[in-house]
């Protein structure tokens, strides 16, 4: 996931800006943050990012190579984790994308599972 993301940020970032990487813990979840400064994403466009094909930029995606599924397989495994995956962006600004899950803490160690 955190590859997928650092990938979005290089491709769809301004060349030469910064990539904001951040991670933390709130109570039981983690959370990593990836930022970027690029063009941004149009608010009506925003949850059609995690659509399967979906790309805002049809031409810049199709020039760096992108098939419009890797946000789609981030959500689908921070999903299948429990977790969840949010955007916030601002146009002329950047993106960033939140991860959270559970890591920590009693709520973490609770499981009945046999692998």
């Amino acid at each position: 996931m955190l590859i997928n993301l650092l990938d979005n940020a290089i491709k769809y970032g301004h060349v030469n800006s910064v990539i904001e990487i951040r991670a933390g813990r709130q109570q039981e979840l983690i959370w990593v943050s990836i930022q970027d400064q690029g063009p941004g994403i149009p608010e009506e466009l925003r949850q059609r990012v995690f659509d399967p094909f979906f790309r805002v930029d049809t031409k810049a995606s199709r020039e760096s190579g992108s098939a419009g599924l890797g946000l789609t397989i981030v959500k689908e495994i921070i999903e299948k984790h429990n977790g969840s995956a949010e955007i916030m962006s601002r146009p002329g600004i950047g993106t960033e994308v939140i991860l959270r899950f559970a890591g920590g803490g009693p709520a973490a160690h609770e499981t009945n599972q046999q692998f």
